[in-house]
């Protein structure tokens, strides 16, 4: 029956270069395709299932995304909808041609368990099914309809336990074609983890880029904005008081005699230790030879030169901890500190915070990350956002704001403009931007939709039940919030439809405003009319921020001069300077280089990590490619006021979509036949050049200091 099966529109210019070079990918039974948010994967993904001819079963996320492959059959490739009963089943104990499943589904079948489960993978759905597979036999049932072809749609962030049900279903069929589709490939993953997803899915054929969907007009024209975020008063007083325990436990260390004088008597400079082994822990010796000259304490020459280093750097914090790490973790054999003094010096550095999990942490730590992280001074910085880009849009303002938690205990206090924020979430951001807009007498429509709790304003009642019976619909006052402003609403049945029809008035405009989870709206909830998105998330993972800018970056056939903004906000540590000002350190510490950045800011390196993958267009150079470097913000000074004129600079830059449309175009055509390459730099002062010669000793001193290079 698959032969029923046609597809009824035109395919995009990059869709037919992958399918003119589908029997070629078809012909060893594994088509394995990564393409960006809005691509249309899902399209090509019931195009190769009907190629290969074979009953069928998809494999998705979540119920939502379901839906989704039934609705594209239905819309895409059917002539009659009503083939559809007959062709596609959403059970696993009925199957059909196409079955379409959750992974909960599949797990929970194959090792027949009975009983209500989560359907979606989210922090905040409530959304359950009621799996009945006690003595229910999948494989068997699978194999009695002959099932020919497995279509996994982003396998790859699955729970552990239903990755090995998936494979020991797929081993099950060893004739099973497999069509695999994603948007976030695991780059980011251990090494097993990539080799796990590989052999399942097959390496890669094709890569679908966002510059080129949107070159094809199928993504809009956005750029990435950082703003940064200061600390409330309250929580620099924190940041400053552990910065100064740091800083007085280790100036007590620092001006030890005893510590120096052992250190200068390591083992590492009496011949003691191998050059080999020096050279297979090269970061430990250079942070031995950098502490001995910033006091000014003699050492072998040799030593130096063993490491090809011209010239020593200056003392840092970096040096600093992967010096303690070496005494305390790592090559304590290199040292002669007594137990007492050893136990000594790890003891003051656990009593001041310094230690988290057998590791040294003086740049990052766990205690100041969080409060960084969580700073109530991201709530400032999205009213800011929200006020500029309404001043540029209006009421073609579509603003989506993302975060982790929905905070439902902040519920009371909604309304209330004296009460206190104390923490970050769903509803610290409603009532801040509503705030902003009591200060500015506007009139923004503003939702919260998440999958447990959904504010609408009471304007947008009527335009509701339009679109769902007042009868599945209930209404209460929230918090001190005016009825005739806002409501919670409740719907009987599937929430899901409440979803639906809430993303409809948003893109009527009797919504201009949402601010909601990321679990919930992160993956399967598309509404291609958001033109700017505030990721007030703290997840950094490529895959959740990559699904996340997808739901701004898609066209909107309503507005085809759409153009999208993504902010990031980054909260900053001012009190990191004060260590390297005692110190005199000889680096300019107010001139901020990229790594210094990481070092002030946990935002900052969470940003990195989720830039490496984007391809987007430089800030002023005509060009498009990955990485933080197109965000120029390597120089940035490290004070208040720098960062307050970059977040004066940026809004005005966001606010003329005109000339970022135009930009787009003028850079596209320079990216055809771009070459994609992974580059890694290396300090050359710190690559010893004898070791060259020898590939083996080249690669393992590589490969032990590439992640310390950088604070050179």
């Amino acid at each position: 029956m698959l032969h029923e099966l046609s597809f009824k529109g035109q395919w995009r210019q990059y869709q037919k270069r992958i399918l003119d070079k589908s029997d070629t990918y078809m012909s060893d039974g594994k088509i394995h395709l990564v393409a960006a948010p809005g691509s249309g994967k899902t399209t090509l993904g019931i195009e190769f299932i009907r190629r290969f001819g074979n009953p069928s079963l998809i494999l998705v996320p979540t119920v939502t995304i379901r839906q989704q492959w039934v609705d594209r059959i239905k819309e895409a490739f059917l002539n009659d909808s009503s083939q559809a009963d007959q062709l596609i089943s959403q059970d696993l104990k009925q199957p059909k041609i196409i079955t379409v499943a959750t992974y909960q589904a599949l797990h929970s079948a194959m090792n027949q368990l009975e009983g209500d489960a989560l359907s979606e993978d989210t922090d905040d759905t409530a959304d359950q099914e009621h799996y009945e597979f006690k003595g229910f036999d999948l494989k068997k049932i699978f194999k009695a309809l002959a099932l020919g072809t497995l279509c996994l749609d982003e396998c790859h962030h699955l729970r552990n336990e239903w990755w090995k049900s998936l494979e020991i279903f797929r081993k099950s069929f060893p004739n099973l074609n497999m069509v695999s589709l994603t948007a976030t490939p695991p780059y980011e993953g251990e090494p097993a983890l990539w080799e796990r997803y590989i052999s399942m899915c097959g390496v890669i054929d094709e890569e679908i880029t966002v510059p080129e969907l949107v070159k094809e007009g199928t993504l809009c024209p956005h750029q990435d904005y950082v703003y940064f975020a200061f600390p409330t008063k309250k929580e620099q007083k924190h940041l400053d008081q552990f910065e100064k325990q740091k800083h007085d436990c280790l100036n007590r260390l620092s001006a030890d005699e005893n510590f120096s004088s052992t250190i200068q008597s390591s083992l590492a400079l009496t011949g003691q230790i191998t050059d080999d082994d020096l050279l297979t822990n090269p970061k430990y010796l250079s942070a031995i030879l950098i502490f001995l000259r910033s006091k000014g304490l003699p050492f072998p020459q040799y030593f130096q030169e063993l490491l090809g280093a011209k010239a020593l750097p200056a003392f840092s914090l970096g040096w600093f901890e992967t010096l303690l790490n070496g005494i305390i973790f790592q090559v304590p054999n290199w040292f002669t500190f007594t137990e007492e003094a050893s136990n000594q010096i790890k003891s003051d550095l656990k009593a001041n915070g310094l230690i988290e999990r057998n590791q040294v942490k003086l740049i990052r730590n766990k205690k100041q990350d969080v409060l960084l992280n969580q700073s109530l001074g991201k709530l400032k910085a999205t009213r800011d956002i929200f006020k500029a880009e309404y001043q540029a849009l209006g009421n073609d303002l579509r603003q989506l704001v993302l975060t982790d938690f929905i905070r439902k205990d902040f519920q009371s206090h909604l309304g209330d403009d004296k009460a206190e924020f104390t923490q970050l979430g769903v509803l610290s951001y409603f009532e801040s931007i509503r705030r902003e807009m009591l200060e500015q007498s506007w009139s923004v429509p503003m939702a919260v939709l998440t999958g447990s709790l959904v504010i609408i304003p009471t304007a947008a009642k009527e335009p509701l039940e339009k679109l769902i019976p007042s009868s599945r619909l209930s209404y209460e006052v929230v918090g001190q919030l005016r009825q005739d402003q806002y409501l919670k609403v409740s719907v009987s049945g599937s929430h899901h439809d409440l979803v639906t029809a809430l993303t409809q008035l948003f893109q009527e405009g009797d919504i201009q405003v949402i601010i909601g989870t990321k679990s919930l709206l992160g993956e399967g909830w598309d509404a291609p009319c958001v033109n700017s998105l505030i990721l007030a998330s703290f997840v950094g993972s490529f895959m959740l921020s990559n699904q996340m800018r997808g739901r701004a970056i898609r066209i909107w056939p309503d507005n085809p001069e759409k153009t999208s903004n993504i902010w990031h906000l980054i909260s900053i540590n001012f009190s990191s300077r004060h260590w390297y000002e005692t110190q005199n350190i000889e680096e300019k510490y107010a001139e901020i280089n990229e790594l210094q950045l990481y070092e002030l800011s946990p935002d900052l390196d969470l940003l990195n990590r989720r830039m490496k993958q984007f391809l987007g267009l430089h800030y002023h150079e005509q060009t498009i490619e990955s990485g933080m470097e197109r965000l120029e913000l390597n120089n940035l000074k490290f004070n208040q006021k720098s960062l307050d004129k970059h977040n004066q600079n940026t809004v005005p830059q966001s606010q003329n979509r005109q000339e970022l449309k135009d930009r787009w175009q003028q850079a596209l055509p320079l990216y055809e036949d771009i070459e994609v390459t992974n580059k890694v730099d290396v300090d050359k002062h710190f690559l010893p050049m004898a070791y060259l010669n020898d590939w083996k000793k080249a690669i393992l001193l590589f490969s032990s200091i590439r992640g310390h290079l950088c604070y050179l």
